[in-house]
């Protein structure tokens, strides 16, 4: 056996060892790190959300355009007004057809009250949203919400 062939010490065994801890730890690290984004980027392809709506809305219709691009009729016995004012306290920003928007509106029959909007960013992407609410009258008090979404792919 030559002074060249000496065997390892375990000092540097050691020292062999951390390294590859450390590599694993970085590895590991990025792997979870990258990993992380292109799961929120599928999930958000797979599943995009949907636009924020008030409580008590039944669907009527529902109609895709395109991947991403829907419209739905929705139908509420809630007075238009406080639609309008639920889509607020979401979030929207919402502009009145009508003014003032009050009890008055219950005798009104196919009347657009108001056109709310707004924004949500997911993921990498953005979804633009809005609902036209209309006053439909009749005997029992009826509103009818069309909401739009699309979903912006590519920033």
């Amino acid at each position: 056996m030559s002074a060249g062939d000496a065997p390892e010490t375990p000092q540097e065994n050691r020292g062999v060892l951390w390294t590859a801890v450390v590599l694993s730890a970085l590895a590991l690290t990025l792997a979870v790190t990258v990993g992380g984004q292109v799961v929120g980027v599928l999930f958000g392809v797979i599943n995009p959300p949907l636009p924020p709506l008030p409580a008590g809305l039944r669907e009527l219709s529902h109609q895709t355009h395109a991947y991403g691009v829907d419209t739905w009729r929705y139908a509420s016995a809630e007075a238009a007004c406080r639609i309008v004012e639920a889509f607020e306290a979401l979030g929207a920003a919402c502009f009145l057809n009508v003014l003032p928007c009050d009890a008055r509106m219950s005798q009104m029959r196919n009347v657009s009250v108001a056109r709310c909007q707004g924004v949500l960013e997911f993921s990498i992407f953005r979804m633009t949203w809005s609902a036209l609410v209309f006053a439909t009258g009749a005997d029992v008090q009826t509103t009818e919400v069309e909401v739009r979404r699309q979903i912006q792919w590519a920033n």
